[in-house]
């Protein structure tokens, strides 16, 4: 806004967190720290409006930018962090390390066998999808290309695809086959912030979202793939899964209340107070989060009654996801806060 008043104009709408601002000398540009590519780091927007692009994708929380007055330096803080993968058995206690990696985790999400995860991370000038194996610990690296940013992987319902968003060059939800590598576009213009949360029928017929307005929850959607053709749920749900029936959903509210939907009758109920949900294939448990923590519990949907099964340490809301394997062992990903360091760099 003008410094002698006025009204002020709305620069970003991709719905991140912003801080840190800082202007060009020539007044042309500002650059600012923000969360969007899934952790902290920092980007330039046109004064005039328009699109922000990313000046930094390195490991850590950027934040703090100041640029030289010839334009030609930027100087900003950077705190180290450790992105890991934790596995847990909460009968025994007992926590393992089963991949980690300085360049970001971000939203792992397990498949449905429960042998593979995907995540998207950064790379050197990218965010990219990866898929790692659990049992050889080794990560392969999905989508390709410089100046890209795709994001948020789910599941095929046959855990042969990855359906995600990329955000640039282009917004929309595609789909990747992991043994052919098609990748084709499923709902062109759809955006995380706004379009979020997509989940995947049984044989991919439906898909399951939040529709958010700038944080707000606003409807939960349900979209036939073959004819385009969506219906509302009663209630605004985040966090969404299919059950195995395909028809029933489960999700939390915005306040932390775990919902049970049915997708043809279009009724809801209101089965635990916790978020992240997850049941499992035998429709048998109900596992959920909890905070101050987060803490893990475990409810038997047959009789209602309730485990603590301990706390997931680590946490981090943007980059956080959690699974639950086969055998009942928790798998979530952990971040660990390092030093803080102050970097320079040269723009181009």
């Amino acid at each position: 806004m003008p410094a002698a008043g006025g009204t002020p104009e709305q620069l970003t709408e991709l719905g991140f967190e912003c801080g840190g601002v800082d202007w060009s000398a020539d007044g042309r540009w500002i650059v600012f720290s923000g969360d969007h590519g899934g952790s902290r780091t920092l980007w330039r927007l046109p004064a005039a409006g328009g699109a922000p692009a990313p000046i930094t994708r390195g490991a850590g929380e950027d934040s703090l930018p100041r640029l030289s007055r010839d334009g030609r330096r930027i100087v900003y803080t950077n705190q180290r962090v450790l992105h890991s993968l934790e596995r847990f058995d909460p009968a025994s206690g007992r926590r393992t390390r089963l991949y980690e990696r300085r360049d970001g985790i971000i939203l792992p999400t397990l498949s449905h066998a429960g042998d593979l995860l995907a995540f998207f991370g950064r790379m050197p000038r990218a965010y990219h999808l990866f898929v790692l194996d659990l049992d050889s610990g080794r990560a392969e690296q999905i989508t390709r290309g410089e100046g890209e940013l795709r994001t948020h992987p789910r599941w095929s319902s046959d855990d042969r695809a990855l359906y995600y968003y990329p955000e640039i060059p282009s917004l929309g939800l595609r789909r990747i086959d992991l043994e052919t590598g098609r990748d084709e576009s499923i709902v062109p213009g759809w955006a995380w912030p706004t379009h979020s949360h997509a989940s995947i029928s049984p044989g991919d017929r439906e898909i399951a979202y939040l529709l958010r307005d700038a944080g707000r929850f606003v409807e939960t959607r349900i979209r036939d793939l073959a004819t385009g053709a969506e219906r509302v749920l009663p209630v605004a749900l985040w966090g969404l899964e299919w059950l195995g029936d395909g028809r029933r959903l489960v999700g939390a509210t915005q306040d932390g209340r775990t919902h049970f939907c049915d997708a043809i009758e279009l009724t809801c109920e209101e089965v635990a107070r916790g978020g992240y949900p997850i049941v499992t294939a035998d429709g048998r448990w109900l596992y959920l989060l909890r905070f101050p923590g987060p803490v893990a519990w475990r409810r038997d949907l047959a009789s209602g009654r309730e485990e603590r099964l301990g706390d997931l340490d680590g946490y981090v809301d943007l980059s956080f996801k959690w699974g639950v394997l086969p055998n009942g062992e928790l798998v979530w990903n952990r971040v660990e806060p390092g030093r803080e360091e102050l970097w320079l760099g040269e723009l181009r």
